[in-house]
């Protein structure tokens, strides 16, 4: 099966911890196995400080998937050593946002059977120029999609959002 597009969301932020933590708790055989679009570098250093068991390793279409690795379409080379956790710069932004097109332009080609994106930062994506509310607009955007909704999906419950990323006070 095709590998689900996974971005590393802000590489700053709480993404590569994730995707790290997801990574070790799954399991060898999957329908759909993920590939992180991120940065290697950065994906290493946050290995490295929570002594994961997961090796983060480059990967390219076409590649195999090895168990017990983090394969990483490697789309940014950020100085991981450089970076400051909770404090996005303009190339971490600029680096996050290319995740999410990558991501959609890759999906829409075939390479990859869906995509998933992990947490960014609203105001990072902002100040790098790149001016969306949210995720949501955004993929509609690079998907021309006219009509939209943003959906959380539980086993039990779904719900669609009557508004999205409005704040209730200005």
């Amino acid at each position: 099966m095709k590998p689900i597009a996974v971005t590393m969301g802000c590489p700053v932020g709480v993404g590569p911890e994730i995707l790290l933590r997801f990574f070790e708790n799954l399991k060898d055989k999957t329908a759909f196995p993920p590939v992180v679009l991120g940065d290697l570098a950065v994906l290493s250093r946050t290995a490295e400080q929570l002594r994961s068991q997961v090796e983060p390793v480059p990967w390219c279409p076409g590649n195999k998937i090895r168990p017990g690795t983090v394969p990483v379409m490697e789309l940014s080379q950020l100085n991981a050593e450089r970076l400051h956790w909770g404090k996005p710069n303009r190339e971490t932004s600029v680096a996050m946002a290319e995740y999410i097109r990558a991501a959609v332009r890759h999906t829409l080609s075939g390479d990859f059977a869906a995509m998933v994106t992990c947490p960014i930062s609203k105001k990072a994506l902002n100040n790098a120029g790149i001016h969306f509310p949210g995720h949501t607009e955004m993929l509609a955007r690079l998907t021309e999609t006219a009509h939209y909704r943003m959906m959380l999906a539980g086993s039990r419950l779904r719900v669609v959002l009557v508004t999205i990323h409005e704040p209730l006070a200005k």
